[in-house]
C-alpha cells in the first residue's frame, strides 16, 4: 500500500492517484522514451517523456548536473512538465534525510492531532506536518543531511503550496520507516511545470564544533518557457549568472533561440550552458 504507489516516489502524481491505476502488470508493458542524453566533465544531461502513465496525459522531465567555480559541488537542475486532457492536481514529492532548517515562507504547522494527507492511494500513510505558502514566486527549503547542508530552490505555479509530511499514518504494526518529505502541491490545471534547482553547500562539523557555508549561495531562479524551450537562469550571492537552455528537440543540428526580458539566447541542439 506505501512502496508500490507512485508517491512513495520523487516523481509526478496526478489527482492522487498512482501511475497505471497501481497495476504493475500494465506498468511492464510501458516505459519513458529517452529523448535525449549527455555525459560529460561539466554537464551531464538525460530527457525522458511518458504518455502512457496516465490516461491522456504526457509527463515530460529533464534532469541536468553542472560544475561551477561558484559552487563547492555539482548543481542539480530538474525540470518536469505535465499536460492533460483535463484539468487535475500535479503533485510532485522530494522527500529528504536529515534536519529541516530553512523555509523561505510562512508555515501553517500542526501541532495537535495530525491527519493524513489522504484515503488511499499511498496517501493515507502521509501525516501532514504542516502546509507552507511561499513568500514569493520561488519556494526555498534547506535541510541539514549529516555534515552537508542542502537547499532545493523551487519554481512552480503561484499559489502553491509545500506540504510538508511524514511517513507513519494507518500502520499499526510500525513497518514504514518515519521518512519525511515535502509535497508541492500546485492549483488544478491542464497544464504545470516545477522547476527544482538542488544545491548542496557547507559543512557542519559536530566534532570542531563549527559551521561554515549554512547559507546557500544561489540567490535566485528565473524560468521562461518560450515555444516549447526551457530557460534557467541561475544567479549568485557573489553576481554569477549560470544559463541553460533546454530545447526539448534531439536533434544537434537544430537551431534554437530564446528572447526573456532584453537579452536574447541562441544555440544548436537539445542543450547549452552559458556561464561556466
Amino acid at each position: 500500500s506505501w512502496a508500490k504507489q507512485t508517491v512513495a516516489h520523487n516523481t509526478l502524481v496526478v489527482d492522487e492517484a498512482s501511475q497505471f491505476a497501481g497495476d504493475w502488470h500494465q506498468s511492464q508493458k510501458h516505459w519513458p522514451r529517452v529523448t535525449y542524453f549527455q555525459a560529460g566533465e561539466k554537464l551531464n544531461a538525460v530527457s525522458a517523456v511518458l504518455d502512457e502513465a496516465y490516461p491522456d496525459t504526457t509527463i515530460m522531465r529533464t534532469v541536468v548536473q553542472f560544475s561551477h567555480p561558484a559552487f563547492s559541488s555539482p548543481i542539480v537542475v530538474d525540470v518536469v512538465h505535465a499536460k492533460a486532457a483535463k484539468t487535475a492536481q500535479f503533485d510532485l514529492p522530494f522527500y529528504v534525510q536529515g534536519q529541516l532548517v530553512d523555509f523561505d515562507g510562512k508555515l501553517a504547522k500542526t501541532a495537535t492531532c495530525l491527519k493524513p494527507l489522504g484515503d488511499n492511494n499511498g496517501y493515507q500513510h502521509l501525516w501532514v506536518e504542516a502546509v507552507g505558502a511561499p513568500s514569493r514566486d520561488q519556494i526555498r527549503i534547506s535541510w541539514l543531511n549529516g555534515a552537508r547542508f542542502y537547499t532545493v530552490h523551487s519554481l512552480a505555479p503561484k499559489r502553491t503550496d509545500a506540504v510538508f509530511v511524514r511517513l507513519g499514518a494507518n500502520d499499526p504494526n510500525f513497518n514504514l520507516r518515519p521518512e519525511q518529505g515535502v509535497i508541492l502541491r500546485a492549483p488544478k490545471a491542464k497544464t504545470v511545470a516545477f522547476i527544482n534547482v538542488i544545491e548542496p553547500h557547507g559543512i557542519y562539523d559536530t566534532a570542531a564544533e563549527f559551521t561554515v557555508g549554512s547559507e546557500a549561495q544561489i540567490a535566485d531562479v528565473e524560468h521562461a518557457l518560450v515555444n516549447g524551450a526551457d530557460l534557467v537562469l541561475i544567479k549568485t550571492r557573489g553576481g554569477e549568472e549560470i544559463a541553460i537552455a533546454i530545447a526539448n528537440d534531439p536533434a544537434p543540428e537544430k537551431h534554437h533561440r530564446i528572447a526573456h526580458g532584453n537579452r536574447e539566447w541562441r544555440w544548436d541542439g537539445f542543450i547549452k550552458m552559458w556561464g561556466n
